[in-house]
């Protein structure tokens, strides 16, 4: 009789369990979400659909009491955010290397002075090399003109000829106006350098 009173106590307390997750997933199953459509027409389910889970929406319980709101997630402005913290970044970055470069701005310009010397010679000898391609140039076209005078038939391998000094000298022409760009560009580097490293100096004395 103890045994059978036992075996019915355990089936109680296993009955017991038993009710109280049942009835504790249920509740939670039994909360509410509320969610505004594209086209303000509002929703109300125990989920919401996968197309919507970004927007923003409130969960109630069966009473209609509100136990959450959930903001709209906002990408474009969570990306502009990441956008902004990379530059931060990198002008963190950038200003510490300027520092570390550098003792002094006059160290900047010295810098530039050198580099502007290189260039300077690269650059030389881009207009000599358009110097020898227009002469190459020049000739060939004199060669086919005279043929041509003749009134002769101007050799494929000849006409070739004017062809590639042609492209050669305007390569070369092309050559010399990126590098001016180039050197304009570095000009303004250089500039921008000496001006922040300057008012990095200037923030630091200042503290």
């Amino acid at each position: 009789m103890y045994g059978f009173n036992l075996k019915k106590h355990n089936l109680f307390s296993h009955l017991y369990v038993i009710i109280l997750v049942l009835s504790s997933s249920f509740s939670q199953a039994a909360n509410i979400v509320k969610w505004v459509d594209e086209n303000g027409k509002t929703h109300y389910g125990d989920r919401m659909p996968e197309q919507y889970v970004n927007r923003k929406n409130t969960v109630m319980n069966t009473q209609g009491v509100t136990l959450k709101q959930n903001q709209a997630v906002d990408y474009q402005n969570l990306q502009r955010q990441q956008a902004q913290a990379i530059l931060d970044e990198e002008k963190i970055n950038k200003d510490s290397a300027l520092l570390n470069s550098y003792t002094s701005d006059t160290e900047i310009d010295l810098a530039y002075l050198r580099t502007l010397e290189i260039d300077n010679a690269a650059l030389e000898g881009l207009k000599l090399n358009m110097r020898l391609a227009a002469n190459r140039l020049l000739e060939s076209q004199k060669k086919v003109a005279f043929i041509q005078t003749g009134r002769r038939t101007v050799p494929p391998l000849i006409y070739k000829e004017m062809l590639n000094n042609q492209v050669t000298y305007n390569r070369t022409q092309k050559n010399i106006e990126l590098k001016k760009q180039e050197m304009a560009l570095t000009k303004l580097k250089f500039e921008a350098d000496a001006k922040r490293y300057r008012e990095l100096k200037s923030a630091g004395a200042s503290r």
